[in-house]
């Protein structure tokens, strides 16, 4: 991972250059591109895809490893909350409140920096992030909602083969894996992380190929807010 200060630096000098070519444009959130969020079984290889869709479509790429270091970064956890102006700053700690249930007194430091931060992130638009329950935190209607499956057997075989596991050990860690991020889900936002309603498009990775998943998301997208994206 680059220097975790400069991807910061970097993506904040984007956000304040498109938000002074569109301060003259009117109303507030008019030019306001909603998010992807992107929830995926352990190993069907969706933070890749995010990472293809991101560049492909010119947003911001933020997967779970990289937000969770922000989180745990006091400087650069300041500077993200800081790249919005007080009111709407003052508004993302009143939506954590409600996104946590009331249950900050109660909610590690860590997770209420990790979904300040994602909402922080949403609210600038333009974003794909991956994981770590974007998909819970940010509102409906900022973002497409996806969810990548795959079969059990394809994951775990695949895994093992990109690791140079044997079979048996690779289906023991992947099944520990997704044990552990349901864990997190059902803990922080009590939740159930394979519950289909939370999305808005679930996709099977092993009868969908990848250019296709990549294609159909666009798709959704361009169909649900009604925005041409590019291809």
């Amino acid at each position: 991972m680059r220097n975790l200060e400069k991807i910061v630096e970097t993506q904040i000098r984007l956000w304040s250059s498109r938000a002074a070519a569109e301060s003259e444009r009117a109303p507030k959130r008019r030019d306001f591109w909603p998010n992807i969020t992107i929830s995926r079984e352990f190993g069907s290889r969706g933070a890749a895809l995010g990472r293809l869709l991101a560049e492909r479509i010119g947003f911001s790429f933020w997967d779970k490893e990289l937000v969770s270091a922000i989180a745990d970064e006091s400087g650069a956890n300041r500077a993200i909350i800081e790249s919005l102006d007080e009111t709407r700053r003052n508004a993302i700690e009143d939506a954590v409140q409600g996104v946590l249930m009331g249950t900050r007194h109660t909610t590690e430091d860590y997770v209420f920096n990790l979904v300040r931060l994602i909402r922080t992130i949403g609210e600038h638009g333009r974003a794909v992030i991956v994981g770590r329950g974007g998909h819970y935190v940010l509102p409906p209607a900022d973002a497409l909602r996806v969810r990548f499956v795959q079969l059990f057997d394809d994951r775990a075989g695949a895994y093992a083969a990109r690791e140079g596991l044997d079979e048996r050990k690779a289906r023991a860690y992947v099944d520990q894996q997704e044990k552990e991020r349901s864990s997190f889900v059902k803990k922080v936002f009590r939740r159930e992380l394979a519950n289909p309603l939370d999305y808005d498009i679930v996709l099977n990775l092993s009868t969908i190929g990848e250019r296709s998943a990549i294609e159909l998301v666009t798709r959704a997208y361009e169909l649900r807010f009604a925005r041409v994206l590019p291809h």
